[in-house]
Parts: C-alpha cells; structure tokens; sequence
C-alpha cells in the first residue's frame, strides 16, 4: 500500500473549517468533513464509515480540493 500524498497545511484545515461553518449543504459538509480528515492523515477506514463513502470518492474529493 502507498503513502498518502495529501497533506493539508494548518491553514488549510482552518479554511475548510471556517467553509464547514459557513455551509447549509448538507452534501457539501460530508465533502468537507472527508476532505479535511483525509488531508489531516485520519485513517482512510474511519473517513469511510463515518461518511459513507468509498475510498475512491474520498480520493476524488481530495483530488479535486487541490
């Protein structure tokens, strides 16, 4: 298995916080949420059950927040 690439800066986890609070889309919250924990290194197994989501979403949402 590879080492994640994503990393989030502070500043970043701080942004996506802050959009957290701002947001009324349910949807886009999940996004946010999975995001921020996997560019925080929370393991990819609990981001799935929490959000329920695949690997894969999670990974494209990822992608697409760089």
């Amino acid at each position: 298995m590879s080492k994640r690439q994503f990393h989030l800066s502070e500043e970043e986890i701080e942004a996506i916080r802050q959009r957290e609070r701002e947001t009324d889309d349910p949807r886009e919250l999940k996004r946010l949420q999975a995001v921020r924990a996997y560019g925080s290194q929370v393991p990819i197994q609990q981001i799935m059950e929490v959000v329920s989501c695949s690997q894969d979403v999670i990974r494209h949402w990822s992608r697409r927040y760089t």
